[in-house]
């Protein structure tokens, strides 16, 4: 009861990081390296994918324990829409400094810093920046553009409304002892990583986002995030919304139906945010 959720949060919290094994060379994409700094001292690692005269760039942010080159195949949706491209590694993952996880609570800070390196390096390109998160990226993202209203609008992929209400919900299965594990979980994960998992909560930051547009996605496979979690941060927000029940597991949506995926993301985004200057409309009425 004390030792296996202490060691569940230590190697929760203390992911081994993988490598990218793939980059946007794999669609024949020229991409940038590029290496983001930190408030905090850390460095993440990043790659910039341009498009020709695009001025609105989408930020990818990856699932936990993933990295850069585990989510480009999301380029097969994004690539040659009129967007710029932008992927990073999380903190503690792929290529970037750091060893803790949160899980989305301190990430938000490395959405918040990747949205500062655009609107810095590149402002031409980024003077519309979308974010599209997965899974601990989704619950980054929302943490993020409930603090910082230059995050246009959101693509929340298999998404969970706060670690509390996750861990909690996956527990529930084991009668009266699995509740109190997850909690005694959550709060010696909260000590190990200085962080307050109690409290954390994306419906609250959709909520807080207004009249941002958010466009939530769940695969109809995916047994790891209930579907309870994504219908509950539609239902928080309170500007233009939609939500899509799409084919494949969980963070694979994507690559099982990449042109219903590209049509959802951008047809949500041209109705909302307007069609691409000097482009017509692909998705929505002429």
């Amino acid at each position: 009861m004390i030792l296996f959720p202490g060691f569940l949060s230590r190697v929760g919290a203390h992911r081994c990081k993988l490598r990218d094994g793939h980059d946007p060379s794999v669609y024949q994409l020229q991409f940038e390296a590029v290496r983001i700094p930190m408030a905090d001292g850390l460095t993440l690692d990043g790659w910039f994918i341009p498009e020709e005269n695009a001025e609105r760039t989408i930020l990818v942010c990856h699932g936990a324990g993933a990295n850069k080159g585990n989510f480009v195949w999301f380029l097969s949706a994004l690539a040659h829409e009129g967007y710029n491209v932008a992927f990073f590694d999380f903190r503690a993952h792929g290529a970037s400094d750091g060893r803790t996880t949160t899980y989305g609570i301190r990430e938000r800070l490395d959405v918040r810093a990747a949205v500062d390196w655009l609107k810095r390096e590149r402002p031409g390109q980024s003077r519309v920046v979308v974010g599209l998160g997965s899974s601990q990226g989704a619950m980054a993202l929302a943490l993020a553009a409930a603090e910082d209203p230059r995050i246009e609008a959101v693509v929340l992929d298999s998404p969970f409304v706060s670690p509390r209400e996750l861990v909690r919900g996956h527990a529930a299965r084991l009668p009266v002892i699995g509740p109190l594990a997850a909690d005694w979980l959550l709060a010696l994960a909260s000590l190990q990583t200085g962080t307050n998992f109690f409290v954390a909560s994306a419906e609250q930051a959709v909520a807080a986002m207004g009249d941002r547009p958010v466009l939530v996605i769940h695969g109809d496979g995916d047994i790891l995030m209930p579907a309870t979690h994504s219908q509950r941060l539609y239902d928080a927000a309170k500007g233009p919304r939609e939500i899509w029940f799409g084919p494949g597991t969980h963070s694979n949506i994507v690559t099982a139906d990449p042109t219903g995926y590209r049509e959802r993301v951008f047809g949500f985004l041209e109705k909302h945010l307007g069609p691409i200057p000097g482009r017509r409309v692909r998705y929505g009425k002429s």
